[in-house]
């Protein structure tokens, strides 16, 4: 456990008065940091490599000026003093697609944190979570005032860290009706000065944690370099978001490229059929659907649950070499799906396929908690099949890489 559980208790009991009420600012609360400086400069990093390499769409302006965080930075205090010069305008960056995706360890700590409002909640928040990254320093929010329809807990890294917030009444005017993104609606102004009588105004130092309700608007303005960790929380969400989410999974469409033969000059006759290399297309798309629709889902879910709503699924560790001997405890809940011919073992969100099904019989023993050694687990697949020690083995050895599994030896 990285954080004291008396902490995270008193964390939310400090909390539980403003929840859906209003914005709070609570103090340190935790004697580690949810996420430290260098850390935070490591998610930077990753990024502006992945921008550098085309991986990520970043302005070719910040890179063609080197503002981008590079590896030679030895802190955040670095990077902002080598491009102080070269970059007099505002430097901005939010980024949404979770930083779990670069270290799976926050990923952990979120959920050792968030773990008491999911059971307050009765079940998991069906749009998701996330663990988006926000740092610069601007005058304003480039998006301006705006609300989101997710729970926030932010976890400053760099302060102070200034926030202002209105309630949900206070700007009646949104962008778009209906908006493009649900999630994320702006109000017509960026001019927060203009509007500061009645706002709350809360200013965040490292190790603080701000808390936000969903649709209260807010903005951020920062005459310093600051940073912060959030965690959106999406309790509501129609199940047609996941089902759309699987619709990718289910296809597998391959064909080559080619004309559409048509007479340009009895374009009715050629509108009202199908060309033979579509109909053939949409056949192969109808078959896959039924043959694999279930099972996708199933999969799909499992991964949802293991994630415990996370829509991106927390790093893997570096493989580890797995003996018979070798002691494994179980961090996080193992489910497998029986996909016929093979099994799906999934964990943590992240999924591995093994043609060994009798290896479902050893994902059951395998609780939360429990602990197990690979040749005890090997006693129950043994005679199963030929190579079912070596499938098992690979099967501990990925369930350690996805984070469900702990080496206790």
């Amino acid at each position: 456990m990285y954080f004291d559980c008396a902490e995270i208790d008193a964390f939310w009991k400090t909390l539980e008065p403003a929840w859906n009420v209003r914005p709070m600012l609570i103090k340190r609360p935790f004697s580690k940091p949810f996420v430290d400086p260098q850390e935070f400069l490591g998610f930077l990093q990753r990024w502006g490599d992945e921008g550098r390499n085309g991986q990520r769409m970043i302005g070719v302006h910040m890179i063609d000026a080197d503002v981008l965080p590079r590896g030679e930075d030895d802190t955040l205090e670095a990077f902002e003093r080598r491009i102080a010069d070269r970059w007099p305008r505002d430097w901005y960056l939010y980024l949404s697609d979770g930083v779990q995706q670069y270290d799976g360890s926050i990923w952990e700590r979120a959920i050792q944190i968030i773990k008491p409002a999911l059971r307050r909640q009765g079940g998991l928040p069906a749009g998701g979570m996330m663990l988006d990254l926000f740092y610069g320093k601007y005058k304003a929010t480039p998006t301006g005032i705006h609300l989101d329809s997710s729970d926030n807990l932010a976890f400053v890294v760099r302060g102070p860290k200034r926030l202002i917030f209105w309630p949900p009444d206070r700007f009646t005017v949104k962008l778009s009706s209906p908006p493009q993104n649900p999630s994320h609606q702006q109000s017509l102004t960026g001019k927060y000065g203009d509007y500061l009588d009645g706002a709350t105004v809360i200013d965040g130092e490292a190790g603080d944690v701000i808390y936000w309700p969903k649709e209260y608007w807010h903005i951020s303005s920062s005459d310093n370099w600051s940073g912060m960790v959030t965690l959106p929380i999406w309790w509501n969400a129609s199940p047609a978001k996941i089902a759309r989410a699987m619709v990718p999974r289910v296809l597998d469409l391959q064909g080559e490229s080619r004309i559409y033969d048509m007479n340009v000059d009895d374009v009715v006759s050629t509108a009202s059929t199908l060309p033979p290399s579509l109909e053939r297309m949409v056949a192969t798309a109808k078959s896959q659907v039924t043959a694999r629709l279930d099972s996708t889902a199933r999969i799909a879910w499992a991964k949802f649950v293991t994630a415990y709503a996370f829509s991106t699924p927390p790093a893997p560790r570096a493989a580890v070499e797995v003996t018979d001997r070798t002691r494994v405890r179980v961090s996080h809940p193992i489910v497998s799906v029986d996909l016929g011919r093979a099994a799906a073992v999934i964990a943590c969100g992240q999924q591995m396929l093994t043609p060994c099904r009798p290896l479902m019989s050893v994902v059951s023993d395998m609780r939360t908690g429990s602990e197990h050694v690979v040749s005890d687990l090997a006693k129950k697949v043994s005679g199963a099949e030929p190579d079912a020690g070596d499938q098992l083995r690979q099967m501990v050895g990925q369930l350690v890489a996805f984070r469900a599994l702990e080496v206790s030896n």
